[in-house]
Protein backbone atom coordinates (compact mmCIF):
# COMPACT_ATOMS: atom_id res chain seq x y z
CA UNK A 1 0.00 0.00 0.00
CA UNK A 2 1.27 3.27 -1.43
CA UNK A 3 2.34 5.52 1.86
CA UNK A 4 -0.02 8.60 2.76
CA UNK A 5 1.50 11.92 1.36
CA UNK A 6 1.01 15.14 2.57
CA UNK A 7 -0.36 16.72 -0.27
CA UNK A 8 -3.11 13.65 -0.24
CA UNK A 9 -3.88 14.45 3.50
CA UNK A 10 -4.53 17.71 3.11
CA UNK A 11 -6.86 17.43 0.68
CA UNK A 12 -8.59 14.72 2.72
CA UNK A 13 -9.13 16.93 5.69
CA UNK A 14 -10.10 19.78 3.39
CA UNK A 15 -13.19 17.28 1.94
CA UNK A 16 -13.87 16.55 5.55
CA UNK A 17 -14.16 20.47 6.32
CA UNK A 18 -15.88 20.71 3.58
CA UNK A 19 -18.69 18.10 4.99
CA UNK A 20 -19.25 20.30 7.46
CA UNK A 21 -20.04 24.03 5.40
CA UNK A 22 -23.21 21.93 3.88
CA UNK A 23 -24.29 22.26 7.33
CA UNK A 24 -23.82 25.83 7.04
CA UNK A 25 -21.12 25.95 9.62
CA UNK A 26 -18.57 28.87 9.25
CA UNK A 27 -15.05 28.04 10.25
CA UNK A 28 -15.09 29.35 13.74
CA UNK A 29 -17.59 26.14 14.88
CA UNK A 30 -16.57 23.39 12.36
CA UNK A 31 -13.00 23.40 13.77
CA UNK A 32 -13.81 21.96 16.75
CA UNK A 33 -15.58 18.72 15.04
CA UNK A 34 -12.35 18.23 12.71
CA UNK A 35 -9.65 18.77 14.91
CA UNK A 36 -11.73 16.15 17.84
CA UNK A 37 -12.49 13.50 14.92
CA UNK A 38 -8.90 13.73 13.04
CA UNK A 39 -7.17 12.74 16.94
CA UNK A 40 -9.96 10.07 17.34
CA UNK A 41 -9.22 8.50 14.31
CA UNK A 42 -5.13 8.97 15.01
CA UNK A 43 -5.97 7.67 18.56
CA UNK A 44 -7.56 4.55 17.54
CA UNK A 45 -4.78 3.60 15.01
CA UNK A 46 -2.20 4.03 16.94
CA UNK A 47 -4.13 1.84 19.86
CA UNK A 48 -4.84 -1.17 17.31
CA UNK A 49 -1.62 -1.29 16.46
CA UNK A 50 -0.34 -1.72 20.24
CA UNK A 51 -2.40 -3.69 20.65
CA UNK A 52 -2.29 -6.21 18.41
CA UNK A 53 1.68 -6.26 19.21
CA UNK A 54 0.75 -6.95 22.95
CA UNK A 55 -2.21 -9.48 22.50
CA UNK A 56 -0.08 -11.25 19.39
CA UNK A 57 3.33 -11.56 21.72
CA UNK A 58 1.14 -13.40 24.60
CA UNK A 59 -0.69 -15.30 21.93
CA UNK A 60 2.83 -16.44 20.69
CA UNK A 61 4.25 -17.43 23.87
CA UNK A 62 0.77 -19.95 23.98
CA UNK A 63 -1.90 -17.98 25.63
CA UNK A 64 -5.45 -18.35 24.27
CA UNK A 65 -6.63 -15.64 22.38
CA UNK A 66 -9.44 -15.04 24.70
CA UNK A 67 -7.11 -14.63 27.68
CA UNK A 68 -4.58 -12.70 26.19
CA UNK A 69 -7.76 -10.15 25.03
CA UNK A 70 -8.86 -10.53 28.53
CA UNK A 71 -5.43 -10.18 30.78
CA UNK A 72 -3.37 -7.72 28.51
CA UNK A 73 -5.39 -6.53 25.61
CA UNK A 74 -7.97 -4.43 28.17
CA UNK A 75 -5.83 -3.28 30.51
CA UNK A 76 -4.12 0.27 29.93
CA UNK A 77 -1.07 -0.38 32.49
CA UNK A 78 0.69 -2.44 29.05
CA UNK A 79 0.30 0.51 26.60
CA UNK A 80 2.66 2.94 26.27
CA UNK A 81 0.69 5.71 24.31
CA UNK A 82 -3.10 6.82 25.10
CA UNK A 83 -5.33 4.16 26.02
CA UNK A 84 -8.83 3.78 23.71
CA UNK A 85 -11.68 2.65 25.04
CA UNK A 86 -14.09 0.22 23.70
CA UNK A 87 -16.64 2.76 22.31
CA UNK A 88 -13.59 4.90 21.17
CA UNK A 89 -12.30 2.06 18.59
CA UNK A 90 -12.69 2.63 14.78
CA UNK A 91 -14.02 -0.99 14.61
CA UNK A 92 -17.11 0.13 17.09
CA UNK A 93 -17.78 3.60 15.62
CA UNK A 94 -18.40 1.51 12.44
CA UNK A 95 -20.56 -0.82 13.63
CA UNK A 96 -22.49 1.52 15.32
CA UNK A 97 -23.18 2.88 11.86
CA UNK A 98 -26.57 1.47 11.05
CA UNK A 99 -27.95 0.90 14.65
CA UNK A 100 -31.28 3.25 14.55
CA UNK A 101 -30.72 2.74 18.22
CA UNK A 102 -30.02 6.13 19.74
CA UNK A 103 -28.19 9.15 17.88
CA UNK A 104 -24.97 8.93 15.98
CA UNK A 105 -24.40 12.23 17.29
CA UNK A 106 -24.10 10.70 20.93
CA UNK A 107 -21.94 7.47 19.90
CA UNK A 108 -19.65 10.26 18.81
CA UNK A 109 -20.27 12.25 21.92
CA UNK A 110 -19.37 9.06 24.55
CA UNK A 111 -16.30 7.87 22.29
CA UNK A 112 -14.41 11.62 22.65
CA UNK A 113 -16.00 11.57 26.75
CA UNK A 114 -14.55 8.25 27.35
CA UNK A 115 -11.38 8.66 25.38
CA UNK A 116 -10.56 12.19 27.41
CA UNK A 117 -11.47 10.42 30.44
CA UNK A 118 -9.24 7.09 30.12
CA UNK A 119 -6.21 9.62 29.41
CA UNK A 120 -5.09 12.49 31.91
CA UNK A 121 -3.05 14.33 29.31
CA UNK A 122 -6.64 14.52 27.66
CA UNK A 123 -8.14 16.48 30.52
CA UNK A 124 -10.38 19.13 29.17
CA UNK A 125 -8.66 18.95 25.84
CA UNK A 126 -12.17 17.49 23.90
CA UNK A 127 -14.88 19.78 25.60
CA UNK A 128 -15.81 21.68 23.04
CA UNK A 129 -16.80 18.73 20.80
CA UNK A 130 -20.39 18.16 21.32
CA UNK A 131 -22.25 16.72 18.44
CA UNK A 132 -25.25 16.34 19.49
CA UNK A 133 -25.36 19.87 20.78
CA UNK A 134 -28.85 21.96 19.98
CA UNK A 135 -28.90 25.67 18.88
CA UNK A 136 -32.09 26.99 18.00
CA UNK A 137 -34.29 23.73 18.29
CA UNK A 138 -31.69 22.50 15.70
CA UNK A 139 -28.94 20.15 15.83
CA UNK A 140 -25.47 21.89 15.09
CA UNK A 141 -24.04 18.72 13.03
CA UNK A 142 -26.92 16.57 11.89
CA UNK A 143 -26.61 12.40 12.35
CA UNK A 144 -25.88 12.10 8.88
CA UNK A 145 -23.27 14.42 8.49
CA UNK A 146 -21.80 12.97 11.75
CA UNK A 147 -21.85 9.17 10.82
CA UNK A 148 -20.53 10.95 6.76
CA UNK A 149 -17.65 12.22 9.16
CA UNK A 150 -16.65 8.80 10.41
CA UNK A 151 -17.16 6.91 6.73
CA UNK A 152 -14.72 9.98 5.60
CA UNK A 153 -11.87 9.43 8.15
CA UNK A 154 -11.85 5.50 7.68
CA UNK A 155 -10.72 5.82 4.64
CA UNK A 156 -7.03 6.52 5.78
CA UNK A 157 -5.69 4.67 8.22
CA UNK A 158 -3.20 7.21 10.26
CA UNK A 159 -0.55 4.38 11.58
CA UNK A 160 3.05 5.61 11.95
CA UNK A 161 4.16 3.18 9.02
CA UNK A 162 1.16 4.79 6.63
CA UNK A 163 3.31 8.06 6.50
CA UNK A 164 5.26 8.75 3.73
CA UNK A 165 7.78 11.22 6.66
CA UNK A 166 7.30 11.12 10.55
CA UNK A 167 5.95 13.93 11.45
CA UNK A 168 3.60 14.01 8.38
CA UNK A 169 0.45 14.06 11.26
CA UNK A 170 1.83 16.89 12.79
CA UNK A 171 1.92 18.89 9.02
CA UNK A 172 -1.59 18.57 8.50
CA UNK A 173 -2.94 19.14 11.38
CA UNK A 174 -0.66 22.81 10.82
CA UNK A 175 -2.49 23.16 7.66
CA UNK A 176 -5.57 22.61 8.83
CA UNK A 177 -5.03 25.55 11.45
CA UNK A 178 -3.79 27.77 8.77
CA UNK A 179 -6.79 26.72 6.88
CA UNK A 180 -9.19 27.58 9.61
CA UNK A 181 -7.34 30.54 10.19
CA UNK A 182 -8.03 32.04 6.78
CA UNK A 183 -11.51 31.58 6.85
CA UNK A 184 -11.67 33.21 10.44
CA UNK A 185 -10.33 36.43 8.78
CA UNK A 186 -9.31 38.42 12.11
CA UNK A 187 -10.45 36.10 14.56
CA UNK A 188 -8.00 33.60 12.94
CA UNK A 189 -5.03 35.46 14.69
CA UNK A 190 -6.00 34.90 18.01
CA UNK A 191 -4.76 31.41 17.80
CA UNK A 192 -2.39 31.58 14.91
CA UNK A 193 0.15 33.75 14.04
CA UNK A 194 1.92 32.79 10.43
CA UNK A 195 5.01 30.23 10.17
CA UNK A 196 7.43 32.35 8.51
CA UNK A 197 7.21 35.18 10.91
CA UNK A 198 7.67 32.33 13.90
CA UNK A 199 10.76 30.72 11.90
CA UNK A 200 12.01 33.96 12.01
CA UNK A 201 11.72 34.77 15.60
CA UNK A 202 13.47 31.39 16.61
CA UNK A 203 16.17 31.60 14.29
CA UNK A 204 16.64 34.77 16.02
CA UNK A 205 16.28 32.94 19.52
CA UNK A 206 18.46 30.48 18.55
CA UNK A 207 17.16 28.06 21.53
CA UNK A 208 19.49 24.99 22.55
CA UNK A 209 18.42 22.03 24.33
CA UNK A 210 18.72 22.63 28.39
CA UNK A 211 17.12 26.08 27.93
CA UNK A 212 13.41 26.79 28.23
CA UNK A 213 11.17 28.31 25.41
CA UNK A 214 8.38 30.74 26.97
CA UNK A 215 5.43 32.16 24.59
CA UNK A 216 3.12 34.38 26.77
CA UNK A 217 0.40 34.23 24.22
CA UNK A 218 1.30 31.22 22.71
CA UNK A 219 -1.91 30.29 20.40
CA UNK A 220 -1.92 27.27 18.51
CA UNK A 221 2.05 26.88 20.31
CA UNK A 222 3.25 26.95 16.26
CA UNK A 223 6.52 29.08 18.94
CA UNK A 224 7.25 26.57 20.65
CA UNK A 225 7.18 23.32 18.10
CA UNK A 226 9.09 25.23 15.66
CA UNK A 227 11.69 25.83 18.52
CA UNK A 228 11.71 22.15 19.50
CA UNK A 229 12.22 21.96 15.41
CA UNK A 230 15.70 24.17 15.80
CA UNK A 231 16.72 22.26 18.18
CA UNK A 232 16.46 18.95 16.59
CA UNK A 233 17.65 20.13 13.37
CA UNK A 234 20.81 22.22 15.08
CA UNK A 235 21.49 18.72 16.36
CA UNK A 236 20.52 19.15 19.71
CA UNK A 237 18.62 16.66 21.66
CA UNK A 238 14.84 18.23 21.55
CA UNK A 239 13.11 16.29 24.34
CA UNK A 240 16.00 17.71 26.42
CA UNK A 241 13.91 21.23 26.06
CA UNK A 242 11.26 22.77 28.55
CA UNK A 243 8.96 24.53 26.21
CA UNK A 244 6.12 26.52 28.61
CA UNK A 245 2.91 28.55 27.23
CA UNK A 246 0.37 30.44 28.15
CA UNK A 247 -2.84 31.50 26.19
CA UNK A 248 -6.38 33.29 27.82
CA UNK A 249 -9.01 31.40 25.15
CA UNK A 250 -10.34 28.09 25.96
CA UNK A 251 -10.77 26.81 22.03
CA UNK A 252 -6.82 28.07 21.27
CA UNK A 253 -5.53 25.91 24.72
CA UNK A 254 -7.22 22.76 22.99
CA UNK A 255 -5.84 23.60 19.70
CA UNK A 256 -2.64 23.99 21.33
CA UNK A 257 -2.77 20.80 23.05
CA UNK A 258 -3.54 18.88 20.22
CA UNK A 259 -1.03 20.53 17.64
CA UNK A 260 1.78 19.34 20.59
CA UNK A 261 0.42 15.90 20.89
CA UNK A 262 -0.11 15.50 16.90
CA UNK A 263 3.66 16.40 16.83
CA UNK A 264 4.28 13.59 19.12
CA UNK A 265 5.21 15.93 22.12
CA UNK A 266 4.24 14.76 25.38
CA UNK A 267 2.58 17.51 27.18
CA UNK A 268 1.86 18.76 31.04
CA UNK A 269 -0.76 21.35 30.38
CA UNK A 270 -3.29 22.34 32.98
CA UNK A 271 -5.83 25.06 33.39
CA UNK A 272 -5.95 27.65 36.20
CA UNK A 273 -9.16 29.73 36.62
CA UNK A 274 -8.71 33.71 36.24
CA UNK A 275 -9.36 35.80 39.46
CA UNK A 276 -13.11 36.46 37.78
CA UNK A 277 -13.91 32.58 37.41
CA UNK A 278 -15.47 33.33 34.51
CA UNK A 279 -15.15 31.53 31.16
CA UNK A 280 -12.18 32.87 30.34
CA UNK A 281 -9.20 31.22 31.24
CA UNK A 282 -5.57 30.99 31.70
CA UNK A 283 -4.34 27.95 30.77
CA UNK A 284 -0.30 26.94 30.96
CA UNK A 285 1.18 24.09 28.52
CA UNK A 286 4.47 22.68 29.67
CA UNK A 287 6.56 19.64 27.47
CA UNK A 288 9.34 18.50 28.07
CA UNK A 289 9.93 15.22 26.48
CA UNK A 290 8.50 13.46 23.08
CA UNK A 291 5.92 11.02 22.87
CA UNK A 292 2.63 9.92 21.10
Amino acid sequence: MPRLSLAKLERHLYSAADRLRQEGLDAATYKDYIFGMLFLKRRSDVFDAEHEKIVGRKVEQGMALHQAEAAYGENPDFYDGFFVPQHARRAYLQEKLNDASEPYGGVLDKALGELREANDQLEHVLDKEFFLEVQSSKRIVSDDACKDLVRHFSRYRLRNEDFQFSDLLGAAYEFLINMFAESAGKKGGDFYTPRDVIRTMVRILKPAACMSVYDPTCGSGGMLIISREFVEQSGGDPTDLRLCGQVNDTSAWSICKLNMLLHGIATCCRRYYTANHDDHLTQIAGSAASGD
